[in-house]
């Protein structure tokens, strides 16, 4: 009987040990600040590139959010992760129009529209990229907005211009 006390206080601690563990998931992210959600009745969406859309060039820089109210505080970008690779964008400013293609026509009338710029990383073909809000560096990505595919083929690079000789 107490062999079987300790057996089973045994495979108890050890059960709590690896679930506290959680699968290797978020190791290292203790104590994480609030997710980024948006300011109190705000409806935010990715316009750009179009959830779910595909053949998006490769080295995309640009992403466009629509917002509802007066838009989201300039605080706020745009989080992209493809696979291992995670890229923080830029700040939110207000876009420009026409907007790029394809892009999705929010659900809500009047929407603001706001872009997030990046590095224009070359992500590896037909890579699946998500989208995330943040806000700033108070807060970790956790309000996915949608997912886009990029092109099968790499978009093409700048071929430099020969140096002169006199």
């Amino acid at each position: 009987m107490k062999r079987t006390m300790w057996i089973v206080a045994a495979l108890t601690l050890a059960g709590a040990f690896v679930g506290g563990c959680n699968n290797g998931q978020n190791v290292g992210n203790y104590n994480l600040p609030p997710g980024c959600a948006p300011p109190a009745g705000t409806v935010v969406t990715l316009v750009y590139p179009a959830p779910n859309a595909t053949g998006i060039p490769d080295n995309v820089s640009q992403i466009v959010l629509g917002s509802s109210g007066a838009g989201l505080p300039a605080s706020y970008g745009a989080y992209v992760i493809g696979g291992s690779v995670a890229v923080q964008f830029g700040a939110l400013q207000n876009a420009t129009l026409p907007l790029p293609t394809p892009a999705a026509i929010p659900t809500f009338s009047n929407p603001v529209y706001q872009t997030s710029t990046g590095p224009g990383a070359a992500w590896p073909p037909n890579s699946t990229l998500q989208v995330y809000l943040y806000a700033s560096s108070y807060c970790s990505p956790q309000l996915l907005l949608g997912q886009f595919t990029v092109a099968a083929t790499p978009s093409p690079t700048p071929t430099p211009s020969p140096t002169p000789t006199h």
